[in-house]
């Protein structure tokens, strides 16, 4: 019942840049709503804000990265690159600490 709901919350915001794509899902959900005869939370007020998106960053990995692990807190990744090296890299100042071969 809350999927709807859910909906809306998550198109909302995004609709105006996929609107041929996105208005029919937003517009059908809507009127679900409307039309269900259980009380349902349709969250269309400014004070609900959507889910934050994922923070992603770029290493400057020249080598290229085949398989990637970060560590533990996340605060370094290891990449395997194309020369067959471990090449570490510190995420938040996106610097290269060292290279293993």
């Amino acid at each position: 019942m809350l999927f709807a709901g859910e909906i809306i919350l998550r198109l909302k915001n995004i609709k105006h840049r996929y609107s041929e794509h996105i208005e029919s899902l937003y517009s059908q959900a809507y009127e679900w709503c409307e039309l269900c005869g259980a009380s349902v939370f349709v969250p269309l007020s400014s004070w609900l804000s959507t889910i934050p998106p994922m923070i992603i960053t770029v290493l400057p990995c020249t080598d290229g990265a085949f398989k990637i692990a970060p560590t533990t807190f996340n605060q370094h990744v290891f990449c395997t690159t194309r020369h067959n090296e471990i090449a570490m890299y510190h995420i938040p100042s996106k610097k290269l600490v060292k290279k293993f071969t």
